[in-house]
């Protein structure tokens, strides 16, 4: 992989490099490199010309010198007698060799003879220096690559490495044995003339280099002299001198033809600028102006789409769980008008056990228009936050609303371990701007959650602390936990991580929707910390109010409520009717919220509340876990002469012949079954806060909007 990177590399390297370069040493550094390029083939195809033309004379030459040896050699053993059988023949080189004046080498080149049987053993060995020489060329010793070698020219090296010679072996008869004549010249005479060759081409072209590189910088320096008085008019109109032009020459040159280009194009800008000068300011702001509207103009094109897409996810959820209750109210009204028609004089005639069950019915009836109701309100408020209208701003203590929940958990579940725990911080109390209704709600709706989605016996903690700024607020418990996929879905409308849990404890799916959506109201964040089996932690960070706000008054000391000794079923978050919650109930309502669906009835009737005043002579105790009644026995006797308790959305009655009975509605109030009715033990986390909704007893039915709002959940 290292190549291709050294590669690339060196053609970055080579790019920069040139396109730095100004264009006059360009031109004259392509043409160098041009004219270099072209030497250098031309004298290495003159170097190899001549090299293969001397070699082709040594050949000829070694040809020429063997032939007259050889007929040398004839002669000499034609005049030598016959004595018969096998001769040897030994003879002298010299004797045999032409004479200076006949030799064919006009190269003054040294060259050897020698004779081989025909194994390949030396005969006689000479040459044209001396009879026996120290530098020889390297001959093949056997017979084989002699006969190979035979009748065509080679090169080869010398006994000590230092020289060539051109080789001729040729065969030679003589007597009754077959010998080889070898003959070969000395190539450094031609080494040495393709040397001197190289040495002149070297340095004749290096002289017409340097003489190029002279004359092609002066040629290309004041060719391009138009061009420097192009930058330099170009360079002070650009300082703002409009009025200079580019000096005119030969149209018929490239210089000319785009100097009067130039000059055309300068005396147009020129003329725009001048009356571009009187509209620019105003120009410039009908474009800002363009820009900003139309910026506006898609951030809401895109909030209206996103708008219309969650209102038509969130019709359709809606439509979806008010279908449920609402066929449930026509049923049981069906039942109810049935049996009353099967007998008409029934209760007149003292028939109390029908009676007792058409009561039955009807508080069917009640209880599942009052979780209708609650869904109601929920998506009334939903859909006003999701309005962005402004919340209320002003001091709230955030460790009076979280003591005020825990004594409200602490009367719904008795037998449940509910703790305040408060930490130190340095930033002093932790007292938020926002509206206090609101964030009672939060809270009361994460407390219920945990209530309602743990097993019994779990314990909830309610931490306050301050941090960095923010007051936070965490509702800690130790039940099932949350998986990851339910914990990135638990803030979600309509979303239960047990549905059916969640459907038969009455909740609607928005408790932690509407949580998410008031904790957004006040600028802040909820997130949850949870693990399956480890519990989950809802944490709400809210930033603190400015060190120049009203404090609100000290909370009170945290107290048991007493409710009396009778069993008591009181909706999740429930405050007395003397507590914080009950002045928003007289709230005006905002403009275009007011109801359109005819007169509201009392705050006793009226969906989000239920009223049930039993019989006296009813005999026994029980709970109705479909329909969150409790029926006390009528011989009970009184239970409390305390307070009475409105549970949100629940009305408390003692009737004075009934000794004490309390009925409170838990699918209107608290989302689940009352606390002696059993806790529901799903999985901790459920999209659903089990708000209740009701009204104080004394509101006014006009307001009965900003009560949907105000009321506790």
């Amino acid at each position: 992989m290292s190549p291709p990177r050294r590669r690339r590399g060196v053609s970055g390297f080579l790019r920069t490099t040139v396109g730095r370069m100004p264009l006059a040493s360009r031109m004259v550094a392509a043409a160098m490199v041009l004219v270099l390029a072209g030497l250098v083939l031309i004298g290495a195809a003159s170097v190899m010309f001549l090299r293969g033309y001397l070699t082709a004379r040594v050949d000829d030459q070694l040809n020429s010198l063997y032939h007259q040896t050889r007929t040398r050699i004839l002669q000499k053993i034609d005049a030598m007698p016959n004595t018969g059988g096998s001769q040897k023949i030994i003879f002298n080189v010299q004797d045999v060799v032409p004479s200076s004046s006949e030799s064919p080498m006009k190269v003054n080149a040294q060259y050897t003879f020698e004779t081989r049987q025909d194994n390949g053993a030396i005969y006689s060995r000479t040459s044209s220096e001396k009879p026996n020489p120290t530098t020889y060329p390297v001959y093949p010793h056997s017979a084989s690559a002699l006969d190979a070698a035979a009748g065509h020219p080679f090169s080869t090296g010398s006994n000590d490495d230092a020289h060539r010679w051109r080789v001729l072996v040729q065969p030679l008869k003589l007597g009754d044995s077959n010998q080889y004549l070898i003959i070969s010249a000395s190539m450094d005479s031609v080494n040495a003339t393709i040397s001197r060759l190289i040495t002149i081409e070297v340095i004749v072209g290096a002289a017409v280099l340097v003489l190029l590189a002279i004359v092609g910088a002066a040629v290309v320096t004041y060719s391009l002299h138009p061009l420097r008085d192009i930058e330099r008019t170009a360079g002070a109109i650009a300082a703002g001198n409009l009025g200079l032009r580019v000096p005119e020459r030969d149209p018929r040159t490239e210089l000319g033809r785009l100097g009067r280009a130039l000059n055309a194009m300068l005396g147009q800008i020129e003329a725009a600028f001048s009356a571009q000068a009187g509209s620019e300011h105003a120009a410039r702001r009908s474009a800002d102006a363009a820009r900003r509207a139309a910026d506006a103009a898609r951030a809401s094109a895109a909030a209206a789409h996103r708008s219309e897409e969650k209102m038509r996810r969130f019709v359709a959820d809606a439509s979806h769980e008010l279908r449920t209750p609402l066929t449930t109210i026509r049923g049981f009204a069906e039942l109810y008008r049935q049996r009353l028609d099967t007998a008409p004089g029934a209760v007149e005639h003292g028939d109390e056990t029908r009676f007792a069950e058409a009561n039955r019915l009807m508080r069917r009836i009640e209880a599942e228009a009052s979780r209708m109701g609650l869904l109601v309100e929920d998506l009334l408020m939903l859909a006003r936050l999701d309005q962005q209208r402004p919340v209320a701003s002003e001091p709230v203590d955030l460790l009076a609303i979280a003591a005020d929940a825990v004594q409200s958990a602490r009367a719904i579940a008795p037998d449940r371990d509910v703790s305040l725990h408060v930490g130190a911080g340095s930033d002093g109390p932790p007292v938020v701007l926002g509206d206090e209704p609101r964030l009672r709600q939060v809270l009361r709706n994460l407390v219920d959650n945990a209530l309602a989605h743990t097993p019994a016996g779990t314990p909830v903690q309610i931490r306050v602390r301050t941090a960095a700024g923010a007051a936070v607020v965490e509702v800690a418990d130790q039940g099932p936990g949350l998986t990851p996929e339910q914990r990135d879905r638990v803030f979600e409308r309509f979303y239960r991580v047990d549905k059916a849990r969640s459907r038969e404890a009455g909740g609607t799916g928005l408790g932690l929707a509407i949580v998410a959506s008031l904790v957004a109201a006040h600028h802040g964040r909820v997130d949850v910390e949870t693990a399956p089996g480890e519990g989950a932690t809802f944490r709400v960070t809210l930033p603190l109010a400015p060190d120049d706000a009203d404090l609100p008054p000290e909370p009170a000391e945290l107290e048991e409520p007493d409710f009396g000794g009778g069993p008591l079923a009181v909706g999740s978050g429930t405050d007395e009717s003397t507590g914080p919650d009950s002045a928003h109930d007289d709230e005006p309502p905002a403009p275009g919220d007011e109801p359109t669906g005819g007169p509201v009835p009392p705050s006793g009737d009226r969906a989000g509340s239920s009223t049930a005043a039993l019989p006296a002579d009813a005999g026994s105790t029980s709970v109705d876990a479909a329909s969150s009644h409790v029926e006390l026995p009528g011989g009970a006797g009184p239970t409390s002469t305390g307070p009475s308790v409105d549970p949100g959305s629940s009305t408390v009655e003692r009737p004075a012949d009934a000794g004490a009975s309390t009925s409170g509605d838990a699918a209107s109030s608290t989302g689940k079954p009352p606390a002696d009715a059993g806790s529901p033990t799903g999985g901790t986390g459920d999209a659903d806060g089990a708000p209740d909704a009701g009204a104080a007893p004394d509101a006014d039915p006009s307001t009965v909007d900003d009560q949907a709002e105000s009321r506790p959940r």
